[in-house]
């Protein structure tokens, strides 16, 4: 009979809150449209810059780096090794041949343009490879010029305004000097676009580089060939083989393990807290108290809610899950740490259930109810604050320590692993003895607050009248 009023309590608590239109659209309808705007938004938002194309003009006091210049931005090496680049990606034999046949016809190039080719194989994120081949046409300003420096400027920002002149380049005397300052000024319209600009900078730089290399009578190609990275391909060694290496995922998949955990646990915690307070408010819970007690009607909300914690965690899991899968990056979440997963979901719901539920029976309203929760919330804000900490280093004294530390131990736990390092069986074990005791200590407090909470009406109590109310329930 018991038993039998519980699951009736838990049963209306449940539907009484999934089978709402917000929660539909908040916990269902958001997780399916963000999965599915991961696919969609990168196919239908183009984030290519513009074409660089028109004049830029270019004073070059030094007399050296106006040909190197120009070489930066070079259409046909340009093309050439945005080819190059696609042949490496496909990692083939057939790619690897094609490569060696472009640097071969780099080469062939010569001068400045060899360099570039080589810069170009090297660099992925050259901002000229991110956007349409330049097309320009170079306009060389007689050195004569730089004695009405002022002048100079104001007649190419009326050019710039009306459009005549894409942008202006002035090399100083100094700008083969590496450690002087101001060597070259660049101008261009307001409203060009970021990555044009970042394009024009970077080319400005390397032809500079390499005019001062060839004053010291260097060879710029060759130089350049020899600090061309050396590729490595790491794989990461696991039980059904070896995987490809993403470490930016390993940060990502223990922040999501404790988004997850967070994200479901309060959100099943802040229901428990309103529909107790709304209850108590409107005089429902009395009606409800004269069918069950205030044991069952308690454990029956936790458990209710505790089904809707669980169904927001099944939801967002499998669209996490499905993202990982259509990457090929499920090996980074294994089976078996899952399944350790899931008792420190439940230890995270029951502790902070145990705080809705004896804050929700103490206060009148919310407004009393988010005063209570204040501190309390404090406390469970700190794994947010070490998070990063954590992540870098599973295993060490900070994370071990506030493993041990309740309410804390699941959300540190769910950090540690999903990080990438194995955490020793024994601590596994001695957080779950130490958070279970915990959760059952906070479930008997909260059942104690409970008992005399839901009928008492007036003035919100302070941590003392709670101490109060569990010595005399």
């Amino acid at each position: 009979m018991m038993l039998g009023r519980i699951f009736q309590v838990l049963l209306r608590e449940y539907k009484s809150t999934v089978m709402t239109k917000a929660f539909f659209f908040g916990a269902i309808i958001f997780p399916v449209v963000f999965y599915s705007l991961m696919f969609v938004i990168p196919m239908i938002v183009k984030t290519e810059a513009p074409q660089l194309k028109g004049t830029v003009a270019i004073l070059d006091e030094t007399g050296k780096a106006t040909g190197l210049i120009e070489a930066e931005f070079n259409p046909a090496a340009i093309n050439l090794f945005k080819r190059q680049l696609e042949e490496m990606d496909s990692q083939t034999e057939e790619g690897k041949k094609k490569q060696r046949e472009m640097m071969e016809q780099a080469q062939e190039m010569g001068g400045a343009a060899a360099a570039i080719a080589v810069k170009f194989a090297a660099r992925k994120s050259n901002p000229l490879l991110e956007q349409p081949t330049p097309e320009l046409e170079w306009e060389v300003v007689p050195v004569a010029r730089a004695q009405d420096v002022e002048a100079l400027n104001k007649e190419m920002d009326e050019r710039i305004n009306r459009g005549e002149v894409l942008a202006f380049i002035h090399l100083k005397k100094e700008a083969l000097k590496p450690l002087e300052r101001g060597q070259i000024t660049l101008l261009t319209p307001e409203k060009m676009n970021a990555k044009n600009v970042a394009g024009l900078e970077y080319g400005i730089r390397r032809g500079v580089l390499n005019a001062r290399l060839a004053s010291e009578g260097l060879n710029a190609f060759a130089l350049q060939l020899k600090q061309v990275p050396a590729s490595i391909t790491t794989n990461k060694v696991t039980e059904g083989g070896q995987v490809k290496s993403i470490g930016e995922a390993q940060f990502l998949v223990p922040f999501a393990f404790m988004m997850l955990l967070w994200i479901s646990t309060f959100t099943g915690g802040q229901y428990l807290l309103m529909s107790t307070v709304e209850e108590k408010s409107s005089r429902v819970m009395e009606v409800m108290l004269s069918a069950v007690s205030s044991m069952q009607m308690m454990t029956g909300k936790i458990l209710g809610q505790g089904a809707v914690a669980l169904t927001m965690l099944a939801v967002y899991m499998a669209a996490g899950l499905s993202a990982l899968d259509h990457y090929d990056l499920l090996y980074l979440v294994p089976v078996s740490r899952l399944a350790i997963f899931a008792p420190y979901f439940f230890m995270a719901f029951l502790f902070v259930a145990c705080m809705m539920a004896t804050v929700g029976a103490a206060v009148n309203d919310v407004r009393e109810a988010n005063a209570l929760l204040g501190p309390a919330m404090m406390v469970l804000i700190v794994p947010f604050l070490l998070i990063m900490p954590i992540i870098e280093n599973p295993n060490s004294t900070l994370a071990v320590v506030t493993s041990f530390i309740p309410p804390l131990t699941p959300f540190i736990m769910a950090i540690r692993l999903g990080g990438a390092q194995d955490i020793p069986t024994w601590q596994i074990a001695a957080t779950m003895v130490i958070g279970w005791a915990a959760v059952l200590g906070g479930m008997w407090f909260t059942a104690k607050v409970f008992r005399i909470g839901v009928l008492m009406y007036g003035k919100p109590p302070n941590l003392k009248a709670l101490v109060s109310w569990v010595r005399q329930a």
